[in-house]
């Protein structure tokens, strides 16, 4: 794949494939489901330009997106542990 139009569900899976991935794995990484995934490598749901162009980025281009973590809420002062 060398252009956003060329993200189909044919192509990402060939791209799963060739590094030996499973659906979860693979699709996790942009934060989609096994089951979705699978329809998107399917063709049975289609991919939508949003989530064509985060796989463009991710997969293409090698832009890894980092989890955003929940912050913990602080402690306040004297309170204790529980």
């Amino acid at each position: 794949m060398k252009t956003e139009n060329e993200v189909t569900g044919v192509n990402l899976k060939a791209l799963r494939e060739s590094q030996k991935k499973s659906l979860t794995e693979f699709w996790g990484e942009v934060l989609v489901s096994k089951s979705a995934g699978s329809l998107y490598e399917s063709g049975k749901r289609k991919i939508l330009p949003l989530l064509r162009r985060v796989c463009y980025l991710h997969f293409v281009k090698g832009i890894r997106f980092a989890p955003i973590a929940a912050k913990k809420p602080k402690k306040k002062l004297g309170e204790r542990h529980g």
